[in-house]
């Protein structure tokens, strides 16, 4: 048995044919001794690898702009590798797809379809359904059986002009199913990848899809029963009883089990590997047992992701082990081999002619499905675009309609040509489907705005100041609990809201959640607890109303920005922490903050702060004013602070020295440059008075406590040492975000845009201050 080139074969005993291959080796003895890698099996698999990922990747950068979803590019990637492209090139087939290792790919795809269903159960939370609302369940079953009763009615139509051996037996069954359903993971998948998993469009699609999604398995395993009774009639009602048993089993054997894993995790603690490689392996073993019985692989693995608990710590310590692995290397797999199955000579004659039937059964139905979600949004007072938009959302499709068409593939029900027509009419649509609907949706656009800008240098000496804080870690609770103290609540002229909302990522779950505290029993978690505390020490002065919500980093901001609406908030206040080594989530909030900077309404304030080894209260502020709207601002923040008994305020005003003459010789822009700035000149000149009128009277004792140091500087070195002297001498510094003059001179210094020029300077982790407190007055036109 040394030598390599015996052939393997063996007789098929029923027909007496005798099959003959080369045998194929793992490896090889390289190309120094005449042997080439790639007709090993390992070289040929990581040849395969190679090519996927880059072919996918570089579709996916072509794509990307076009607004396309992952399960097109790898759809297309899968045609490009199959028998259509590539595979005509007989060095391409036998060099990095031999036929010999489909099979292998196909096993990979398989495995990984398993995974990510039960991946994807273990982030559903089946009580959403009994939640849902009447609007919701409505539209789901109306959709639902209107999409089934015509989708029947074309395929059996249909049936009557084309061959048996293209519908025939439990085919003509799952195609209305498949096309009336909408899959919840691949809802899930594709409004993550858009960031539109917050939006109000998008959660009623989960919603929806959910509803959906328990009804197509429970037709799947119905269907799958049913089949198994074609030979033997009784077999349909064993393999009916042993899936109830394996239900059972779940639910009695392995919820229990897993609901004691949990309970032994302290809080904040994490979940032993040895379990969760436990639960992965359970998950494999229930789809060996649910394909055995004859009730499909990604049976038993939903079971169990279902019977799962989902969330931290064990919903999300498993989708964090497991995800990466699954949707970057196996998934794209069971696309790949769908893709390469895929024959384009469905789409030319005569094939086209023969198989046009099943293309008019795929569109009716899609058609219906759109028209069933359509109509009764309309009927629900949904906004006629919202009302496309969500019709559309209800058609997307992925790789949960990829499963079952490989399912009655190779079950022998869909044959090759059907198979490829089914395939395109599912990428076709999605093609068409995500730029429509990326376009028509503006998920912003459905935040209700009651005011167009509501800045705090707006808000008049009689209205309400409504503070939203935005906190995403325990870090910058003691920072922001002693800026809200600075507030002189004891003044019944002033009056104040601080609405608080706890940023937490979503993990191990796949439904988005907003949630409001609205008593002390709700309050559970640290950060919550801490400004509830605060609330009650202010005896009420101070109402904290807190909220946390629990979703993508990506997508968080649209929360943000429908609380600050909602409640007329005119600042919104997130935290920037200095030190050096940075997590997961401060990168999350670094990138999120321009985003809420560019669409806010309202004021936005950066506080910039240390780790918080000690933070100590804040008496001393110093405010810096060059001039311009985020100046005026900070002026205006600092105003409600001044007259807070303890608190000291010390405002530097800079100011040019050099002065703009008018001459014959200017120009029109020049002279209009000129014009706005004297215009801002005075708008600087009637905030600093403001100020001074509100906060410094000559009769009161304490009047020293407020001071306005005006100096003429230009030089932008004196400036930055200057300034960064100050952070010794304050406990507080607040500045704006953009300088009218100045940034101009020093935009280049800066590092970090949405910290402005000041801001990005006084972050630096080698600068030892206090804590700054950065201020942006979004100046966008309003209609």
């Amino acid at each position: 048995m040394s030598d390599r080139n015996l052939s393997y074969s063996f007789v098929n005993e029923e027909s007496g044919v005798t099959i003959c291959h080369e045998m194929v080796y793992t490896t090889s003895n390289g190309y120094w001794r005449g042997e080439d890698p790639l007709t090993t099996s390992l070289g040929s698999f990581t040849m395969q690898i190679i090519t996927i990922l880059v072919i996918t990747q570089f579709l996916y950068y072509i794509f990307k702009p076009l607004k396309q979803s992952r399960f097109v590019v790898e759809i297309i990637a899968g045609i490009i590798m199959g028998r259509s492209v590539l595979k005509r090139f007989k060095r391409w087939e036998d060099s990095v797809l031999p036929i010999w290792m489909d099979n292998l790919i196909r096993t990979i795809g398989y495995l990984g379809m398993s995974l990510l269903i039960f991946l994807s159960s273990v982030k559903m939370n089946p009580r959403i359904i009994f939640t849902s609302g009447k609007r919701t369940i409505v539209i789901a079953f109306i959709a639902m059986v209107l999409t089934i009763l015509v989708a029947t009615g074309t395929v059996v139509v249909a049936s009557r002009k084309v061959p048996d051996r293209i519908l025939h037996g439990t085919f003509v069954v799952f195609i209305p199913a498949t096309v009336a359903l909408t899959g919840f993971p691949n809802v899930a998948l594709v409004l993550a990848e858009y960031g539109l998993l917050n939006s109000e469009l998008g959660q009623l699609s989960l919603n929806t899809s959910l509803i959906h999604d328990y009804f197509g398995w429970f037709f799947m395993a119905l269907f799958a029963g049913v089949g198994q009774g074609q030979i033997q009639p009784l077999t349909t009602l064993w393999s009916m009883l042993l899936l109830v048993a394996l239900i059972m089993i779940v639910i009695f054997i392995f919820r229990p089990w897993m609901k004691w894993i949990v309970r032994r995790v302290p809080m904040g603690g994490h979940i032993g590997e040895e379990y969760l490689t436990a639960i992965l392996l359970s998950a494999l073993v229930l789809g060996l047992l649910s394909d055995a019985i004859g009730c499909t692989v990604a049976i038993g693995p939903m079971i169990l992701g279902l019977a799962t608990p989902n969330g931290p710590p064990l919903g999300s310590a498993l989708v964090d082990r497991a995800e990466l692995i699954v949707m970057e290397v196996f998934l794209p797999m069971l696309f790949i081999t769908s893709g390469m199955t895929t024959d384009l000579s469905v789409l030319v004659p005569p094939k086209v002619n023969q198989y046009a039937p099943l293309y008019v059964v795929f569109l009716v139905g899609f058609a219906t499905k759109f028209i069933g979600i359509f109509v009764p949004s309309l009927f629900f007072d949904m906004k006629l675009k919202n009302s496309v938009v969500f019709g559309l959302m209800m058609n997307i499709k992925g790789f949960i309609e990829v499963m079952v068409f490989q399912i009655l593939w190779s079950g022998g029900l869909l044959e090759d040509e059907g198979y490829s027509v089914a395939i395109l009419c599912t990428t076709f649509l999605m093609i068409l489907l995500t730029p429509v609907m990326v376009y028509l949706y503006d998920p912003l656009e459905n935040v209700v705005s009651v005011f167009d800008r509501r800045t705090i240098s707006q808000v008049r000496s009689s209205d309400m100041l409504r503070v939203l804080i935005c906190v995403h870690n325990e870090d910058p609770v003691p920072y922001m609990i002693n800026l809200l103290d600075m507030f002189n609540v004891t003044d019944p002229k002033v009056t104040i809201d601080v609405y608080m909302i706890n940023l937490v990522e979503l993990q191990g779950r796949a439904i988005p959640m907003l949630i409001r505290h609205n008593s002390e029993k709700d309050a559970k978690d640290p950060v919550t607890k801490a400004f509830k505390n605060y609330s009650n020490r202010t005896n009420g002065l101070v109402r904290v109303k807190m909220y946390t919500t629990i979703s993508p980093y990506r997508s968080m901001h649209i929360d943000v920005r429908k609380i600050a609406e909602e409640n007329l908030v005119s600042v919104v206040i997130f935290s920037f922490c200095k030190k050096g080594k940075i997590g997961k989530a401060d990168h999350a909030m670094r990138t999120m903050t321009p985003t809420v900077l560019d669409n806010s309404s309202c004021s936005v304030g950066i506080l910039i702060h240390d780790v918080p080894i000690y933070s100590r209260p804040m008496h001393h502020v110093g405010v810096i004013f060059w001039g311009g709207p985020d100046d005026r601002d900070a002026l205006a923040f600092a105003t409600y602070i001044a007259n807070r008994e303890g608190v000291t305020v010390t405002v530097h005003r800079y100011m040019h020295t050099q002065t703009q003459t008018q001459s014959q010789s200017q120009t029109q822009t020049e002279h209009n440059v000129a014009v706005d700035e004297l215009l801002e000149t005075r708008m600087d000149d009637e905030a600093v008075t403001e100020f001074k009128t509100r906060t410094i009277r000559p009769d009161n004792a304490d009047s020293k406590k407020v001071t306005v140091i005006e100096s003429m500087l230009d030089d932008p070195m004196q400036i930055v040492e200057q300034i960064t002297s100050f952070g010794q001498n304050y406990d507080l510094l607040i500045v704006g975000h953009t300088q009218r003059a100045l940034s101009n001179v020093m935009t280049e210094w800066s590092d970090r845009p949405e910290l402005g020029v000041f801001g990005d300077m006084l972050a630096s982790t080698t600068l030892k201050i206090c804590p700054v407190l950065v201020l942006h007055c979004n100046q966008r036109e309003t209609t």
